[in-house]
Order: structure tokens, then sequence, then C-alpha cells
């Protein structure tokens, strides 16, 4: 889903819960002189931000963050004992510059099946 931060669980046994399930699309981001402007990190609707997080647990079980405020990318650090994934996102997408921030970070142990938060 481009334009928001999304992070899931794709154990076997998540996917089963959510058949046919899915967080809506969002529009695509259109290009214009007016696009030139400083614009926020994301241009998902901001009215279903809310609604989406509180549908997400019953809804789409799988889904442990969304925040369609921002966008932004998973940076994941694996190794032997674990595999740890930090949501980044940036303030701003019109500026090479603009900040990089993590607002969330997630473990899976090694033998230990599933996300926690980190």
């Amino acid at each position: 889903m481009a334009g928001a931060t999304v992070l899931r669980d794709t154990r076997p046994s998540s996917a089963a819960n959510c058949a046919g399930r899915s967080v809506p699309a969002r529009h695509r981001q259109r290009r214009s002189a007016a696009g030139r402007r400083r614009r926020p990190s994301s241009d998902f609707p901001t009215e279903f931000d809310p609604l989406i997080k509180a549908a997400n647990p019953w809804l789409n079980p799988q889904v442990k963050y969304f925040d369609g405020s921002r966008r932004g990318y998973l940076r994941m650090t694996i190794d032997r004992s674990q595999w740890l994934t930090e949501a980044r996102t940036v303030a701003l997408i019109a500026s090479r510059q603009s900040p990089v921030s993590t607002t969330a970070t997630f473990v899976t142990e090694a033998g230990n099946p599933g996300l926690s938060p980190a």
C-alpha cells in the first residue's frame, strides 16, 4: 500500500484469519504545478486514518502497525538471534533533506514466531 506505513505479520495462521480482507487502497499521487509546494508526508485521506486504525484489530489482525498519515519504509536488521524491523517515516515527501524518524519497532526472536513490540 503506497503512501501509508503498514507492517504485517505474515505467518500462515495470520493469513488464514484475514482471507479476502484488505485495507482500502489510497489514491495515486498526482503531479502538478501546485505539487511543488511543501506537501505533508502522505496524501492518504486523513479522515480514513482513525477508522482504519480502529478497525484493523478485527478486520486485519495480521496488521500490527498502520499509519496512513505518513510515508516511509521498513528497515530490517537480521541476525541469528532475532529479526528487528523499524518503521521509518519522513516528515515531508517534497524534500530530500526531510527528517526521518523511527515510529515503531518490532522484533521476532529466534524460535519464537510472531511479532512483539521492541
